[in-house]
């Protein structure tokens, strides 16, 4: 009988120290047997679950939680207990502790015999550090951001240098090779505005918009001759053009707006030459078109015959996918219309009717 007594108080002993171990560890712990009722929680599991220790014993997640986290739960539990062996679980409890992120062990418990007669779980608050991590996240994608604009900044301030190098040696030069320095002076500044886009808005897409006002407005100060231009705004135009294409678009826009330039003839009612964009539908058309003599007899574009030097690079460097190009005239106009659409260009938040005419002076 003294042997039994003994045994019985060191038997509580233990228990009381397990207890005081279980209660004092910030994790959430708990007991469950194959039915799903609790037989054993912890201090933090009554914080976790919002409810006493009295009140969850005995009880199912369905008692105590709402029905979807019972549900979610319980389907890990089963998880588990059918699998015989322990799973660790990310999970987000939005009627607990307001969203709370928690990193949840779950383990069988086994007899002596090997059957599964429990199920222990281990629930970790994860939230602040899931938040550091993302806060971390932010961080660096913020440094890089800053970084690659700096980059673009200084690759469009170097271009641009290089730009006004030649224009101002295409002053001193007879007409011919001012012509050839020009042309060479508008290359360089169209791949400075993509840069210099790129610093100012979206990092890996430029608004076609943007691209196509600011290549006429480099036109414009170049060969001094006002361009029209009829659009959506930037804030109607969704289309924006991939990071692959960027550059030899913003090419292939100035080549085409060069060459429009190089061919307009004067008119009677001195109509100038016209840009057009219309976005809609996932795709783009850009329509440029010049006052001018018809295109010559040999040339035709789609068997690329007669073409100039202007076209020959517009021709290599038109995307093969996303982009086709027609060139056509009567007794008074050249037209030139480049349709884009993916991959060359993507859609962004929907489009509005192209209802915006700027002059751009």
């Amino acid at each position: 009988e003294l042997a039994r007594k003994i045994a019985q108080k060191e038997r509580s002993k233990s228990e009381k120290e397990r207890n005081a171990i279980l209660d004092n560890i910030p994790s959430s712990i708990s007991v469950k047997d194959k039915q799903g009722c609790y037989r054993h929680i912890n201090a933090s599991f009554e914080k976790f679950s919002g409810a006493s220790r009295n009140t969850i014993i005995g009880k199912t997640d369905y008692d105590i939680f709402s029905s979807k986290t019972a549900e979610k739960i319980h389907h890990h539990d089963l998880q588990v207990l059918k699998g015989r062996s322990a799973h660790e679980f990310e999970e987000t409890f939005f009627d607990l502790q307001a969203g709370s992120e928690y990193l949840c062990i779950k383990f069988p418990l086994f007899s002596s015999d090997g059957s599964t007669y429990a199920l222990g779980t281990i629930f970790t608050d994860i939230t602040e550090l899931k938040q550091k991590e993302q806060q971390k996240l932010t961080e660096v994608k913020l440094q890089r951001d800053t970084l690659v604009r700096e980059v673009h900044h200084r690759i469009k301030n170097h271009l641009q240098g290089i730009s006004a190098l030649l224009a101002n040696q295409s002053t001193k030069l007879d007409t011919p090779c001012s012509n050839l320095i020009k042309a060479a002076v508008a290359n360089v500044n169209s791949i400075a505005v993509v840069h210099g886009l790129k610093t100012k808005n979206n990092i890996e897409h430029i608004n076609l918009f943007l691209l196509m006002e600011s290549i006429i407005q480099n036109m414009e100060k170049l060969y001094e001759n006002k361009i029209n231009l009829i659009t959506c705004s930037a804030q109607t135009c969704f289309q924006y053009i991939t990071p692959d294409e960027s550059v030899p678009l913003a090419l292939v826009l100035n080549e085409l707006l060069q060459n429009a330039i190089k061919h307009s003839m004067p008119s009677e009612d001195n109509e100038r030459i016209t840009v057009k964009i219309g976005c809609g539908q996932g795709e783009s058309l850009v329509s440029m078109t010049n006052p001018g003599r018809p295109l010559p007899g040999d040339f035709d574009w789609e068997s690329r015959t007669g073409l100039g030097t202007g076209l020959q690079l517009v021709s290599s460097l038109l995307p093969s996918d996303g982009a086709k190009l027609s060139i056509h005239s009567n007794e008074l106009r050249v037209i030139t219309e480049l349709k884009l659409s993916k991959p060359v260009v993507i859609s962004s938040n929907g489009t509005q009717p192209m209802d915006l005419i700027r002059k751009i002076s």
